[in-house]
């Protein structure tokens, strides 16, 4: 295997700063399920709109009712940790003052 050391440094560097990219704004993660599932939900309202048969409607209202469930446990998530976060921030600074 034509791996140097050198490399292998490069490689794992940027596959770490891929990965803190992610995790060291944790809110971020939550950020991006709150939209992409908005999105669903809109695109399936969307669909519902559309639907000319009874049993397409059912269906996608069933469906949307999990994903309206799924994105008010999302938001909740993410306003319980919202706060937590700018609670230990605020926290911190008033240690370091």
């Amino acid at each position: 295997m034509a791996w140097n050391n050198h490399r292998w440094d490069d490689h794992s560097a940027s596959v770490n700063g891929d990965i803190k990219f992610f995790f060291n704004k944790p809110l971020r993660i939550l950020n991006m399920l709150i939209i992409l599932e908005g999105a669903m939900i809109f695109y399936q309202l969307y669909s519902l709109i559309c639907s000319k048969k009874w049993h397409q409607t059912i269906s996608l209202a069933l469906i949307l009712f999990s994903d309206y469930y799924a994105f008010f446990k999302l938001l909740r998530d993410r306003i319980v940790l919202g706060k937590a976060y700018s609670y230990s921030n605020s926290s911190s600074d008033q240690k370091v003052s």
